[in-house]
């Protein structure tokens, strides 16, 4: 990360704004049955990766007097997960360094929001089993998976001049799961 940003701003002179999305799936298990591997695995990735991503898109954010931080998390950041307590965790937390820097570097012109999608009819969804696809569809009121194109709203929503007063906002895109 440290040499992607400056890579960035080598290229572009600057970082404006940045989208984090560090996150892989793991095996539905009970804590009691979770492997320590696993969990040390997810929580390298989906927790640790939007760490560092933040740590030094901070530092240059600090440097030219302001940037925005938009982190990927999930719903499973917001409700438990059963089955799945390392994601579950991992997300959770990312909603923890979302609103943690949305406090503590607001004041340095600094942003920083967070989308929590449900399950997204993306290509790395072609292999799932029919039956748990149709049983997400059907947790969900409008019986659909989201679409690429509606988390990437959200996404351009908050690295715009439109939501210059979101700081620590979280959007859940789950076609009302929560509301259920």
């Amino acid at each position: 990360m440290k040499k992607a940003v400056a890579a960035t701003v080598e290229k572009y002179g600057r970082l404006d704004v940045a989208l984090n999305n560090a996150g892989i799936g793991a095996p539905y298990a009970g804590i009691h049955e979770t492997d320590e591997k696993v969990w040390q695995r997810i929580i390298d990735i989906n927790l640790s990766g939007q760490f560092y991503c933040v740590k030094y898109e901070l530092q240059q954010f600090l440097k030219q007097g302001g940037g925005v931080i938009v982190n990927l998390a999930s719903l499973a950041g917001l409700v438990a997960e059963p089955g799945l307590v390392p994601y579950t965790a991992a997300k959770h937390g990312v909603l923890g360094i979302t609103k943690n820097v949305a406090v503590q570097y607001g004041a340095q012109n600094i942003r920083c929001n967070a989308i929590c999608p449900y399950y997204i009819d993306t290509p790395l969804l072609k292999d799932l089993n029919v039956d748990v696809r149709e049983k997400w569809e059907e947790r969900t009121p409008m019986h659909r998976l989201g679409k690429a194109e509606e988390i990437a709203g959200a996404f351009i929503f908050f690295a715009s001049d439109d939501s210059t007063y979101c700081n620590g906002s979280i959007l859940a895109i789950d076609g009302g799961v929560l509301a259920g």
